[in-house]
C-alpha cells in the first residue's frame, strides 16, 4: 500500500463496534467525585467534588470507586499507585457518557495492583508525553485493567509513542477500548507509534479492542512478552497488524494471538523475528485470525507458528464510515464483543 494511501486512510472514522447483547458489568456506587469545577479542599461529594484526579485517588482504597464528571477534561498527568485486591479493586471511572478526558496521559506505577480504569478517554496534548516512556497509557503493576475507554495521541504530529504500553505489568487487562492515531505523520514517515505494546510483562490479556489509523504495529509483543493472550481485536489501517519479537537479551514466549480481525495494513498482517544469531521465541501461536490485506504481506518472519489464518473479506457495513460488520461476515465470530 502506497504511503499516500496509508495517510489518506488514517482520517478519523465514526466507529461503532460494540456487540449487541454484550453483557454489561454492574455499575459500582461512587465513593467520591472529581470535577474541574471542584476544589481539592472540598470533601469530594457529588455536590462538592475534588478538583483533581490525583486528589481523588488519594481518597480511594480497596473496594472504593472514584467517579469523574462525564464529559469533563482534566488537564493533568495521572500517576496511579493505589493498591486494591482481586475482590475489592480500586476503580476510577466515568459513570455515564460522555467519557471524561485525561489530557496528559496515565501512568500505573509498578507498586499499583488491582486498579481499574473504566470508560475514560486518555490522550496527550503536547509534543512529548509527560512520562518519559513514550506512551499515552503506561500500564505497569499487578492485575491492573484499562476497560471500555479510548486512547489517542491527541493529534500530536511526527512523534513516536505507543497508545498503551504494558511494561513491568503482570496480568494486565486491556479490554474493549478504542485505540487510534497514536502518532500522526506530517513530515516524518519514520515515526513508530503502535496501538498496544507489551514489553517486559507476563500474562497480559488484550481483548475486544478496536485499533486503527496508527503508524506502527497494531499490537507489538516485544521484546519480552510472556504468556499474553490476544483475542477478538480489530486492527485496521496500521503499518503492520501484529508483531512478535525479542531483542539482544530477551525473547517473547508462550503468547497466543488468535481470533483477531486484521485489515488493510500497509506491510504485514503478522510478522516477527529476533536479531540475527540470537535465540528465537518459543511456543508462540499467531493463528485462526481473519485477515484482509489486498496486495500486502500476510505472514512474514519467524519465531511463531501461524496455523489456520484465513484470508477473507470481513464485509464491513461501510469501511469509510464505521467498522461494524455485516451479520453475514465470515469474521463475525472474531469481532470485538465490547
Amino acid at each position: 500500500m502506497a504511503l499516500s494511501l496509508f495517510l489518506w486512510l488514517t482520517v478519523p472514522l465514526v466507529i461503532v463496534q460494540a456487540a449487541a447483547g454484550a453483557p454489561q458489568a454492574a455499575r459500582p456506587a461512587c465513593s467520591a467525585w472529581a470535577s474541574p469545577a471542584g476544589a481539592d479542599s472540598w470533601p469530594g461529594t457529588r455536590e462538592r467534588p475534588f478538583k483533581s484526579i490525583g486528589r481523588l485517588l488519594q481518597a480511594l482504597g480497596p473496594g472504593l470507586t472514584g467517579c469523574l464528571e462525564p464529559g469533563a477534561v482534566f488537564d493533568e498527568h495521572v500517576v496511579i499507585g493505589n493498591r486494591g485486591t482481586p475482590r475489592k479493586p480500586v476503580t476510577l471511572m466515568t459513570p455515564s457518557e460522555p467519557k471524561a478526558v485525561i489530557a496528559n496521559g496515565v501512568e500505573y506505577l509498578q507498586s499499583s495492583r488491582d486498579v481499574v480504569l473504566r470508560r475514560i478517554s486518555v490522550r496527550v496534548t503536547g509534543a512529548e508525553p509527560w512520562n518519559s516512556r513514550g506512551a499515552v497509557v503506561l500500564l505497569g503493576g499487578f492485575r491492573n485493567r484499562f476497560v471500555g475507554g479510548e486512547v489517542s495521541g491527541g493529534g500530536a504530529t511526527d512523534t513516536s509513542r505507543a497508545c498503551i504500553f504494558v511494561e513491568h505489568g503482570n496480568r494486565a487487562v486491556v479490554d474493549g477500548n478504542l485505540i487510534h492515531a497514536c502518532g500522526v505523520i506530517k513530515k516524518n514517515v519514520f515515526i513508530y507509534a503502535p496501538g498496544i505494546r507489551i514489553g517486559t510483562a507476563g500474562g497480559a490479556r488484550i481483548v475486544n479492542n478496536t485499533i486503527w489509523g496508527t503508524p506502527g504495529d497494531g499490537i507489538a509483543l516485544a521484546p519480552n512478552a510472556q504468556g499474553a493472550r490476544v483475542s477478538r481485536n480489530l486492527i485496521h489501517v496500521t503499518r503492520n497488524g501484529v508483531y512478535i519479537a525479542g531483542d539482544e537479551r530477551f525473547t517473547s514466549n508462550g503468547n497466543r494471538v488468535v481470533d483477531n480481525i486484521i485489515t488493510y495494513v500497509a506491510e504485514w498482517a503478522l510478522h516477527g523475528g529476533n536479531p540475527s544469531g540470537k535465540p528465537v521465541g518459543r511456543r508462540n501461536v499467531l493463528g485462526k485470525n481473519c485477515i484482509w490485506v489486498p496486495g500486502r504481506g500476510v505472514v512474514g518472519g519467524f519465531g511463531f507458528a501461524a496455523p489456520g489464518n484465513r484470508l477473507v473479506n470481513p464485509l464491513f457495513k461501510d469501511v469509510l464510515v464505521n467498522l461494524q460488520l455485516q451479520r453475514t461476515s465470515p469474521c463475525w465470530n472474531q469481532r470485538p464483543l465490547r
